[in-house]
């Protein structure tokens, strides 16, 4: 009916293609144009050309992504988009926003912290975020506090997380009858890449 809302994804350009990063560019160099003296004020940011240019087809982005989600549902497996290191370059934010608006994509892997906190900051607050990446554990109240999940990869990250849990409730009895600062946390196991992760299923037992 006329009346019914239908889900539009972003059109194609005429080269079929979409520049994910337009102006990124420009605003990472505004501020510190304008923290140089005044003498420096006839510098226009728009006058500065990137050595390099990165331009993604959004709509091969959404149909891969469409065929990856397929295939994984079969198996009953839901699908989490890594997009670490700033989604590979080509706008974390950005990127993750058109999953989860046009593929529905809730859970998006990243390498640190840093990362997680500019997809809160992006407006993504209600999709779960997984850090990949090793994370000290000074870092874990603000992950507890941005409900932002990370890896269990070492007996000894175990015999931290015990720790911290203790002084924590030590300095605030009640934090954790809170279940929102709870932290969620998978178990990591080294398949193959000998990089991260418990390196056995026996060690995950330990």
């Amino acid at each position: 009916s006329s009346s019914s809302q239908k889900k539009m994804e972003p059109s194609r350009r005429e080269d079929g293609n979409h520049d994910l990063r337009k102006g990124v560019h420009i605003d990472r160099f505004s501020p510190y144009i304008a923290a140089l003296e005044p003498s420096y004020n006839f510098l226009k940011t728009e006058d500065i050309k990137p050595r390099t240019c990165a331009e993604i087809d959004v709509a091969a982005l959404l149909e891969n992504t469409k065929h990856i989600i397929s295939v994984a549902s079969e198996y009953g497996n839901e699908t989490m988009a890594v997009i670490k290191s700033d989604a590979y370059g080509h706008g974390a934010v950005i990127v993750a926003r058109l999953l989860n608006k046009y593929r529905g994509i809730n859970f998006f892997g990243i390498a640190t912290l840093t990362e997680a906190l500019e997809l809160r900051a992006g407006g993504l607050t209600d999709v779960r975020i997984l850090v990949l990446g090793p994370i000290h554990q000074s870092e874990w109240s603000v992950c507890a506090a941005a409900h932002i999940e990370l890896v269990l990869d070492s007996a000894d990250m175990v015999e931290l997380l015990l720790e911290w849990g203790a002084n924590t409730q030590r300095k605030n009895p009640t934090f954790f009858e809170n279940p929102e600062n709870h932290l969620k946390m998978h178990v990591y196991l080294n398949t193959g890449m000998n990089r991260i992760g418990l390196c056995t299923f026996d060690s995950s037992t330990e």
